[in-house]
């Protein structure tokens, strides 16, 4: 049985006449061979039967019982339930309905005419009247006969509508002609009601401005999550609304295709799952989509719509370079006027510019389609498809493609393109989330993989961030590099200055190196200034360091956010540690701004700007202040690591004089402790060396009574102190962290003890009350 078969209910174990998707037809009204041509069949004539258990479309029955309408359309493919809808208007209609199912016959204007005449004849029970007036016209000129019908009809003064179903068979220019004179000289006493795949030319817009016309199409024939679960349940299925909605958004409220999931539904044992039914349909829809969307279609539109397919957004220009033609735009705008499945995504009147998408289950057919008889040509569509992507700025968009071409090179160089944009947009995530879709095989083909990568994982705190970089010093590479870097040897010295795996002079020996290889148009100029600036400070050269630091902002241009906001904050750490307060303001004032802008907030790069606003809360008497912007910092600690370590030490020393401000010794040795294990990765680190020292033997030599600290949560527990205002139990808050549960409850316990309190709900304000938590 094919797909089609089981949508139209033949064999099926659910009918269709239950579904309200093709109905079934009884042979209640007349037969034309009273009226007509002998060899007729009643069915074509009859309006179908609407079943006890169909699905009766309120909202759209009311729409077409409007009274001040004289024309109604209702255009869709196949699927959407028109024939039904007409059926269950037509059974709470009062007066007469002449029903015609038209087909390929009606494409001759004299079978056309007779058809027309025997089932109005049928309804008004004429008793063969007008079909003998419109013959007894002399000329026998289809636009005479016409007429003649239309004033014997006007002249009955009988109420009625004339349905004309599955208008698109009409082909032929006369026949659609028959059908344009009907809609423009119907008689007072009739409306006239169309339905079909294609609406034919048919001159309507004088009545639509008049507001005498109904049009109904694929957007109010999809059907809403209530419409679909009552079309689950009346096939035999029981289904949650939730999962019904499930369905109901898989098939865009296509009738059809939710039909289609009731079938996958009823073959599975268990029903809970939306994941199984959905593939489980995934083969129905492809046989229903081939036999009876694309197999009226001709081999070149197939082709069109199959290679296509790939696009997510096929717009004209797109198709155009992906297939190789020119004329995408008047393609694709029939096909939005002509099928459901292809519809317009915007509202743009210039078919050029327009864009487009496929309906998410067509296109998986088309696909389906493409991968079986074309597969050799698929690498090529999206290489095509990312060249043109690329040319046109829509880079994310072309690293896919790129991928799914297997050109690696391509997609690793659009990637690592992206790698300073999205760390100047506060992005770095979404930037490694990008480069993990590499495997080694990608890295050893196109080795800038290795530094870019290098580089983003040093700014999340990954330890992988050092293997990277020593992957990247073992390869080589003479081509062009990606992002406007100089060269590949001037990144691999700028990475190994921002991770200083080597110590102080090390970090400022690269850095120089980077800078003598990069112009200071360069996008990496900056980075490199302001790390070279760091590498100064930290070997106590403040002057050279400060030069450095206004130089990278004087010399910055757009997307350099992050080593802005850093090298004023840099200035103001050195200007607290000179005492100049108000010169420490302004430049973290400045930092701050610039992050803002940049939404750079949740940066580890903003750690140490947070907690120099901590420690000038305390100096401007704010404690309140100096806590919020403390929590803050210590939330950023977890990528804060020894990847960077000269800016994780920085800031736990910032931090550390907060705690020890506030009263909270115990946070402050914490805090001491962490930045400690990063010193104990990378020792060399000049003066910060000296700094950590200092402070350490300040909280050894302090004894007597201290506060209790708020902030000696460890970075795991600060983990689990953001999901205790959630609804979720400790075995979900576990298995987002992947971890046990026990984990969490322990760690949960120690935030209480922390805290002092013994609930979730004391927790939650004292975190709050102490910044931990937004209140």
């Amino acid at each position: 049985m094919t797909a089609l078969e089981k949508v139209r209910g033949v064999g099926a174990d659910v009918r269709v006449d239950q579904l309200a998707v093709l109905p079934r037809a009884l042979p209640t009204g007349p037969h034309r061979s009273e009226f007509g041509p002998a060899d007729s069949t009643p069915r074509k004539f009859t309006v179908p039967a609407v079943a006890g258990q169909s699905i009766v479309r309120e909202r759209l029955v009311a729409q077409l019982t409007t009274v001040e309408s004289s024309i109604a359309t209702l255009i869709a493919p196949p699927g959407d339930g028109k024939t039904m809808l007409l059926a269950a208007w037509a059974a709470r209609q009062g007066r007469r309905i002449a029903w015609l199912s038209l087909d390929e016959t009606d494409n001759d204007a004299s079978v056309l005419l007779a058809d027309i005449a025997a089932t109005i004849d049928g309804a008004l029970e004429q008793g063969g009247a007008l079909t003998r007036r419109m013959g007894s016209v002399m000329s026998g000129l289809p636009s005479a006969q016409l007429r003649a019908l239309l004033r014997a009809v006007e002249a009955t003064q009988v109420p009625f509508a004339l349905v004309l179903d599955d208008v698109h068979l009409l082909r032929d220019g006369i026949a659609s002609d028959i059908l344009a004179m009907l809609a423009v000289q119907l008689p007072l006493n009739a409306q006239l009601v169309i339905a079909g795949r294609q609406l034919p030319p048919i001159p309507l817009a004088r009545l639509r401005v008049a507001g005498r016309l109904i049009e109904i199409g694929v957007p109010e024939l999809a059907m809403n999550d209530t419409e679909a679960w009552q079309l689950l349940k009346n096939a035999g299925v029981e289904v949650s609304a939730e999962l019904a909605g499930v369905l109901n958004d898989w098939a865009e409220g296509w009738p059809a295709g939710l039909f289609l999931a009731a079938l996958a539904l009823r073959r599975r044992a268990a029903r809970t799952s939306a994941d199984h039914v959905l593939r489980a349909a995934d083969q129905l829809v492809a046989e229903y989509m081939r036999e009876e969307v694309l197999a009226v279609l001709r081999p070149a539109e197939v082709q069109f719509l199959i290679r296509t397919a790939i696009l997510d957004s096929p717009s004209p220009s797109l198709c155009d370079a992906v297939v190789g033609r020119s004329d995408s735009a008047a393609v694709l705008a029939a096909f939005a006027a002509s099928n459901r499945f292809v519809l317009a995504s915007d509202g743009s009147t210039d078919a050029a510019r327009a864009s487009y998408r496929y309906h998410a289950l067509f296109r998986q057919a088309l696909l389906a389609e493409l991968n079986g008889t074309e597969p050799e040509l698929v690498p090529q569509l999206h290489l095509q498809a990312a060249l043109w992507l690329r040319n046109h700025g829509r880079v994310e968009e072309a690293i896919e493609h790129a991928q799914a071409a297997g050109a690696t090179a391509l997609a690793g160089e659009l990637v690592c393109g992206l790698v300073l944009p999205y760390l100047a947009g506060g992005r770095v995530h979404a930037a490694r989330r990008l480069l993990e879709g590499f495997d080694e095989a990608a890295v050893e083909e196109y080795p800038p993989l290795a530094i870019f990568t290098a580089v983003t994982l040093a700014f999340v705190g990954d330890p992988a961030a050092s293997s990277w970089l020593q992957r990247a010093e073992q390869a080589k590479f003479d081509a062009d590099m990606p992002g406007g870097a100089a060269s590949f040897s001037s990144m691999i010295s700028f990475a190994r200055a921002l991770l200083a795996p080597n110590g102080v002079e090390q970090m400022a020996a690269d850095s120089t190196d980077c800078l003598m290889l990069e112009s200071v148009s360069s996008p990496w100029y900056t980075a490199a200034l302001v790390v070279r600036a760091v590498a100064l400070q930290l070997a106590a050269r403040p002057a050279l360091a400060r030069d450095g630091f206004e130089q990278a902002i004087e010399g910055a241009g757009a997307g350099q956010a992050p080593w802005t906001s850093l090298a004023h904050a840099e200035l103001g750490l050195m200007a607290t540690e000179a005492g100049e307060w108000e010169e420490a303001a302004e430049h973290i004032a400045v930092a701050r701004a610039i992050a803002h802008s940049a939404q750079l907030g949740d940066d580890a790069s903003q750690i140490l700007t947070f907690a120099l606003v901590a420690e000038l809360g305390m100096h401007a008497g704010d404690p309140r202040r100096s806590r919020e912007a403390l929590a803050h910092a210590h939330l950023l600690q977890s990528d804060s690591t020894f990847t960077l370590p000269w800016l994780g030490i920085q800031a736990r020393i910032v931090m550390a004089r907060v705690h020890q401000a506030l009263g909270d010794l115990a946070g402050a040795r914490t805090t001491v402790k962490d930045a400690q294990e990063i010193q104990r990765r990378r020792p060399d680190l000049g003066n910060l060396n000296q700094r950590l020292g200092g402070i350490d033997g300040e909280l050894r030599a302090r004894t007597g009574d201290t506060i209790a600290g708020t902030m000696t949560l460890s970075t795991a527990e600060l983990r689990v102190l953001a999901y205790l205002p959630t609804h979720l139990t400790f075995r979900e808050i576990s298995q987002r962290l992947f971890v046990s549960p026990n984990t969490v409850k322990s760690q949960a316990i120690s935030i209480y003890r922390k805290l002092g309190v013994s609930s979730r709900s004391e927790a939650l304000r004292v975190a709050a009350e102490c910044g931990l938590l937004e209140a």
